[in-house]
């Protein structure tokens, strides 16, 4: 994982170091360009920090690669000194690892140097320099303003390959790391099945391996696996087991990773709380008033509507019984009508009959002259 020198021949981990350095400084720049534009949100001046600690795990022991002379664990004990255990927050962490902070890039090669120095290697029949326990690189980035920080963790591990003793030959010492191997790492993929059955236990405890990567397999993280495989026709078994360990690995699930903020302001980040919880408490009784208005409108409402369609229907019946007195009217003034008719008619003839009488009276009234 950490290559074979510098440039071109770097590996995984110090490729990876460098990036953060890279995008650490261009977020320190554009921290820097969005203050110059005065923008509200970027207040105070943007830090970083970033540290490193290297531990192996040895035939279930756990080995501090960066520890001074005077605290290297000798392999020949036959307990170890460092524990995994958990924190405060439920995190998984090694107390009394020695953490040392990486101010520059050069650090990252000479701190991956002195850690590489006191790894158990061996040389078998398969591999010259056999990796004979597990590395774990954590580089702990630190970042944000005084008043917030972001923490979080970058775990490189460099699994120790599973071995065939038959083709390995190895004995004594190397029997015994070879099946510490072969048993974390069956560990390993008993979790991997756990959790890839949504299975309710994860046997995270069974090695030292899994439990100390608990956080990754489990916790708000993203984890991705690299597997190397042998060309060579010899190594086809072991080649056919790693890439099914690997398509173990990549069904999964962990979901969505977040963000990780610390912030040193408690007790002003509580003051906010309190202060936005009664806010939200006025709202609600302000939701809670508008909407009993709302039912009380919504009630008068109905009522009118209920009215109305009462009104409607009474308004239909009225309508009915106009018809039927607009008819009887209509009735009523074509008799009259009729009537009136009639009755010109015997006036009329009534005024010639008085015509009639008025020129009789007229005629006799000259005879009696005569």
């Amino acid at each position: 994982m950490e290559g074979t020198g510098f440039g071109n021949h770097n590996g995984i981990s110090p490729r990876i170091i460098h990036k953060i350095f890279q995008l650490l400084h261009l977020k320190q720049q554009h921290f820097e360009s969005k203050q110059q534009q005065a923008h509200p949100q970027y207040k105070g001046k943007f830090n970083f920090s970033v540290k490193m600690r290297m531990l192996e795990i040895y035939n279930e022991e756990i080995v501090d690669l960066l520890a001074p002379p005077d605290r290297s664990l000798h392999r020949t004990r036959s307990k170890s000194t460092l524990e995994i255990r958990c924190d405060e927050d439920g995190d998984v962490t090694v107390p009394n690892l020695t953490e040392e902070v990486i101010s520059s890039v050069d650090d990252i090669a000479s701190l991956l140097q002195r850690g590489n120095a006191k790894r158990a290697t061996a040389s078998t029949n398969l591999n010259e320099h056999s990796s004979r326990s597990h590395m774990v690189l954590d580089v702990h980035v630190s970042s944000g303003t005084v008043s917030q920080m972001n923490d979080a963790h970058l775990y490189l591990v460099d699994l120790a390959g599973s071995e065939r003793v038959r083709k390995s030959a190895v004995v004594g010492k190397e029997l015994k790391e070879a099946q510490h191997i072969n048993k974390s790492l069956s560990a390993l993929g008993d979790v991997m099945e756990a959790l890839d059955c949504k299975a309710s236990h994860v046997p995270y405890r069974n090695s030292k391996l899994t439990h100390m990567l608990k956080g990754c397999f489990g916790g708000n993280s993203r984890t991705m696996m690299v597997v190397t495989v042998s060309p060579g026709s010899n190594s086809a078994h072991e080649t056919l087991c790693a890439l099914h360990f690997a398509t173990r690995a990549r069904r999964i699930k962990l979901g969505s990773a977040q963000r990780n903020i610390s912030s040193k302001n408690n007790e002003e980040r509580i003051k906010e709380l309190e202060k936005d919880i009664k806010y939200l408490e006025k709202a609600n009784k302000k939701f809670d008033e508008n909407l009993r208005k709302l039912r009380f409108e919504h009630k008068t409402v109905q009522d009118q509507l209920d009215l109305y369609k009462q009104s409607e229907a009474k308004g239909n019946d009225t309508y009915r019984s106009n018809a039927g007195l607009r008819r009887s009217l209509g009735e009523i003034s074509m008799t009259h009508e009729k009537e009136k008719a009639l009755l010109m008619s015997k006036i009329i003839k009534f005024k010639d009959c008085q015509k009639e009488v008025i020129g009789i009276r007229f005629v006799f009234c000259i005879v009696l002259i005569i």
